[in-house]
């Protein structure tokens, strides 16, 4: 298929390192175009405003409250190894189309957008442990999206990446239900050798995921980033599903 006029002139600024939309490959405005930025349109379909959590959510997961009381029924009924859990942006709105580009399309360069949007709410900062990608997956696509999030959320917020997480050949999580993804969860993941060598005495790391659905992948991290002697566990999320 032939590009047109302004895709062709796209393709050139960034072939010559000029910066373009990393979500639909526009050049960007003189002056508005930074590490990681969207362009004026996509900002504006995507976010129609700043990305800022809306209320009512649970004081722990971030789901939605039916309820005035500070937790959601989930989290009422069991409760969680991390104190908390937080989103960039919900899964069914229209910013979740970052997600559905970054990893559906393979729009890398989204993750340095995401890390602009993630230091804020590392807050206190501390070092991150990334959720690791399934191997098949990996196979798949090529590259880590959390891990390639991690990397540049670490240059811009100023802390350690830790590779603490081994992800074994499981199923993937995607293909079970609700129940079973917690005795799944629990199979899939556990820490490398020497990973309570930095974890004993740390008050608090952030574990980062993609995509939070039920809570049991980031649950089962969790579990055994404390079993190795941390304090605390925050996660840190791209999108609540």
């Amino acid at each position: 298929m032939n590009q047109g006029p302004r895709q062709s002139c796209s393709f050139l600024m960034s072939l010559f390192g000029f910066p373009v939309c990393p979500l639909c490959d526009v050049a960007l405005e003189t002056g508005f175009g930074v590490d990681g930025d969207l362009c004026r349109t996509c900002w504006a379909q995507v976010f129609r405003g700043e990305p800022d959590a809306p209320a009512g959510l649970c004081a722990l997961c971030g789901h939605t409250l039916l309820g005035e009381v500070d937790l959601c029924a989930d989290c009422c009924r069991q409760p969680w190894s991390f104190a908390r859990l937080d989103g960039l942006v919900p899964y069914r709105s229209p910013a979740g189309e970052l997600l559905r580009a970054y990893k559906g399309r393979n729009r890398s360069g989204l993750a340095r957008c995401w890390s602009r949007l993630s230091v804020p709410r590392l807050a206190p900062a501390a070092p991150l442990v990334p959720v690791p990608c399934h191997p098949q997956h990996f196979l798949e696509r090529g590259w880590d999206p959390v891990a390639r999030w991690a990397h540049f959320l670490s240059r811009d917020a100023q802390v350690p990446v830790w590779n603490l997480l081994i992800r074994r050949r499981t199923v993937s999580q995607k293909l079970l239900g609700r129940a079973e993804r917690s005795e799944n969860a629990t199979r899939s993941y556990c820490l490398r050798r020497d990973a309570p060598n930095k974890l004993k005495g740390q008050k608090l790391v952030w574990l980062l995921d993609d995509v939070v659905t039920t809570g049991s992948t980031v649950e089962a991290c969790a579990k055994e980033l404390l079993r190795g002697g941390v304090a605390e566990v925050r996660v840190l999320a791209l999108c609540l599903h």
